[in-house]
């Protein structure tokens, strides 16, 4: 049987819901759904990814942002151009 390879590096995909989606797990509705297909040789990028992205969104600027963007580059612009926690490329996911 030969191998297959379906993901070559990290990949992120966003979706921004307005009203969410109702969650019965945390009781309120998820606004920002995040998607992430990891291959299983970047697992620990997979796990940065998720750190800084928690990080990104606790700030309301940001998750303002990025609940207020219309197209895809506005969408990286608000994960690109807010520095977190202190590292310069904190904001690159």
């Amino acid at each position: 049987m030969r191998e297959r390879i379906w993901l070559m590096k990290l990949s992120l995909a966003l979706v921004a819901a307005v009203p969410g989606f109702h969650s019965d797990t945390i009781g309120v509705r998820a606004r920002l759904i995040f998607v992430i297909g990891v291959p299983e040789r970047l697992v620990n990028d997979y796990l940065i990814c998720v750190g800084t992205l928690v990080r990104l969104v606790r700030d309301d600027a940001i998750r303002s942002a990025l609940l207020h963007a219309q197209t895809p580059r506005e969408f990286v612009d608000a994960l690109d151009s807010n520095p977190v926690a202190g590292s310069s490329d904190a904001g690159r996911v």
